[in-house]
């Protein structure tokens, strides 16, 4: 394997816990990050045995230099192994051509997204709700469209930038424009849902 492709996804885990936005539960709330965009981009470049401990360990650094408590750290940083693993197992059902992106791996990609969007959603949401004793299900309720939004907009960014990079270089230019207009576009939702 190159290494650039190490240092891209080991350079994407260590940031894909970085919180874009948050919902407060009391004392606790629920983050929104970069995630699937991570775990996109990381099945695509690199074999999913490798990435599982590369994303791991990505999350649990970022949460040791935060000074996150290891608790949470801990938690964290499994919950979004785990989910690498679902996404990955789930990737693999698709037919891909290795670096090469087609329409399965595309379709691949995207349902892996979403399969590991809906289980970092639950492993975060159990956690919040245990911790501020409030039921799963208003916890899960009140995060629910903003969650949606994020994980199909970070879904269509990973996709988007495995098909731009591949089929168009110089288009990932339009890259970092588009990803503010998505921060704003969440950070709309979350004002108006306040």
């Amino acid at each position: 394997i190159e290494p650039w492709r190490l240092a891209v996804v080991g350079a994407l885990a260590l940031g894909a816990d970085r919180s874009l936005l948050e919902i407060r539960f009391g004392s606790d709330n629920e983050s929104f990050t970069w995630a699937e965009v991570c775990v996109v981009l990381g099945l695509f470049l690199v074999p999913l045995p490798l990435l599982i401990p590369l994303n791991t360990v990505g999350v649990l650094l970022y949460h040791v230099l935060k000074r996150t408590h290891p608790l949470k750290a801990t938690f964290n940083a499994t919950a979004f192994g785990l989910g690498t693993a679902l996404a990955g197992l789930v990737f693999q059902l698709f037919p891909t051509v290795q670096s090469v992106p087609t329409v399965s791996t595309a379709v691949g990609l995207g349902v892996a997204a979403l399969v590991f969007s809906a289980w970092n959603g639950a492993a975060v949401t159990g956690a919040v709700s245990l911790a501020g004793r409030i039921p799963f299900a208003e916890v899960y309720r009140k995060g629910l469209l903003l969650r949606g939004l994020v994980c199909l907009g970070n879904s269509a960014v990973g996709v988007g930038v495995v098909l731009m990079v591949q089929w168009s270089r110089p288009s990932v230019i339009f890259l970092p424009p588009l990803l503010l207009l998505m921060y704003t576009a969440y950070r709309g939702y979350l004002h108006a849902m306040q």
